[in-house]
């Protein structure tokens, strides 16, 4: 607990004085401080993770490379490979991981207005920081597609659509599942109006009703499923309903200044960001009602959204003011992330505290394949 609590400690205090420094180079240097106890936390953690033992035996004990699916995955399997034949442990694969979630989507998070706000959603909402350290590839494929979605956020022209679809297509190559992504790009052409964003509760709410193999039903997300091979992490066919935590709750009720505001938001200059980062929303809160458990397809890809959730988040302020969305953000997060801490096994286990005794590989014997050729 003790390592959890000197993290949150250290990123609040950096947090204030990002936000009380007002030197461009200061903030800069901040930010990367930031970003450094982030990674080095995740990055050098010990067994912490419901996937650690998995990648870290990809990495280090077994051999595994499959050619077909080194081309479908590249630079995923190509860093397990390197650590398999190299006297590299796991501990990179994780750090490079880790960097790519948190440094790219802080980084797109300085981008936009309140900064602050949205990295400490970034940290202290629970499926977010600490959800990346259980679904590893699939939030460093998401750290990508931020980033190079954020032009297509500010303005949506062809040339901000292609370099957005570059970025999953870039994803895929840390994790297939990333083409989902291609398809919230069509959302941001759509009209904006008072129906449109009716269409979207209903479908909230429709969300926790609905048997999750639905999906498999829905013509070109059936398919990609079952190319994924993703049929196995939709064991369970219940409906969203018997998942109602006190974090769905919380989620879905944030939104609701949003949807009372519409109207409002409708006329603001940057009205297609607002829109658009609420659809994202709506997306994530959709997937979060499908899924029945952290195996779950849908919870899987919901983690492609709630990257999405700080930046829409951070503009809360303009609607309900800065007091209140304060109020609404931290307090909430900060008991929810207590009580997970306090009550999740998983979570105390400590994190290593001298790198050097972790990048290289004890274990490490340069005969163990020798027919590898990577």
């Amino acid at each position: 607990m003790i390592y959890w609590i000197a993290l949150f400690a250290v990123e609040f205090i950096l947090f204030y004085l990002y936000n009380k420094s007002h030197s461009i180079k200061r903030k800069q240097k901040i930010l990367w401080c930031i970003i450094f106890c982030l990674v080095y936390f995740s990055g050098f953690r010990d067994g912490l993770g419901m996937d650690y033992t998995g990648y870290q035996q990809l990495c280090e004990r077994q051999s595994f490379i499959d050619k077909a699916l080194f081309l479908s995955e590249p630079l995923t399997l190509g860093l397990q490979a390197f650590c398999y034949n190299t006297f590299f442990s796991a501990v990179i694969y994780f750090v490079i991981s880790s960097f790519l979630v948190c440094a790219l989507s802080l980084i797109t998070y300085s981008k936009f207005e309140n900064f602050t706000l949205a990295a400490f959603v970034f940290v202290f909402f629970t499926d977010i920081y600490l959800s990346s350290m259980n679904i590893v590839s699939q939030f460093a494929a998401g750290g990508i597609i931020l980033i190079g979605y954020y032009p297509y956020i500010k303005d949506n022209s062809k040339k901000n659509l292609y370099i957005a679809i570059g970025s999953v297509f870039l994803g895929m190559f840390i994790h297939l599942s990333s083409i989902f992504m291609l398809i919230p790009l069509a959302f941001k052409r759509s009209k904006n109006s008072s129906t449109d964003i009716l269409i979207w509760i209903l479908l909230i709410v429709a969300s926790f009703f609905i048997p999750i193999d639905l999906l498999f039903k829905i013509p070109f997300v059936g398919n990609i499923i079952e190319y994924l091979d993703y049929t196995n992490y939709t064991s369970y066919n219940v409906s969203g309903i018997s998942k109602l935590s006190t974090t769905n709750i919380y989620m879905h009720l944030l939104l609701i200044p949003f949807i009372l505001k519409y109207n409002a938001i409708k006329k603001r200059k940057d009205a297609d960001e607002y829109i658009y980062l609420i659809k994202m929303y709506a997306i994530y809160l959709i997937m979060y009602n499908f899924s029945t458990g952290n195996l779950t397809i849908t919870y899987r890809l919901a983690c492609f959204f709630v990257l999405f959730i700080p930046l829409l988040l951070a503009k809360l302020p303009n609607i309900v003011g800065k007091s209140v969305a304060y109020f609404l953000i931290v307090f909430p997060m900060l008991i929810l992330l207590s009580f997970r801490l306090a009550t999740g096994d998983r979570l105390t286990v400590p994190t290593r505290i001298l790198p050097i005794e972790s990048i290289v590989d004890q274990y490490y014997n340069p005969y163990q394949n020798p027919d590898a050729d990577f």
